[in-house]
């Protein structure tokens, strides 16, 4: 940021109230925009589901709506929970 480069981070951003304090401080001083996301817009359903609409192959989309299904894995005590894809299970 600091070179004035924007930035697109996966979740988290960051670990602390601080850190977020300081990039938000550093972002707005530099101008620059930062954005925290996940890849899901990458995920090859969600690909294929742009190519259709663009194509106009299923006609005029006027809404689009996204529901993301994860399987829980039970984790044990102490340990963090994690969600998994059904195709690793």
């Amino acid at each position: 940021m600091k070179h004035g480069l924007h930035v697109y981070c996966q979740k988290p951003l960051t670990h602390t109230v601080h850190e977020a304090r300081v990039m938000a401080r550093v972002a707005a001083e530099t101008k620059v925009v930062t954005q925290m996301g996940t890849q899901s817009s990458a995920e090859r359903n969600n690909m294929r589901a742009v190519e259709l609409i663009q194509s106009g192959a299923i006609g005029e989309v006027e809404e689009v709506r996204r529901l993301q299904i994860a399987r829980r894995v039970p984790v044990p005590a102490g340990r963090e929970q994690r969600n998994l894809s059904p195709r690793t299970l």
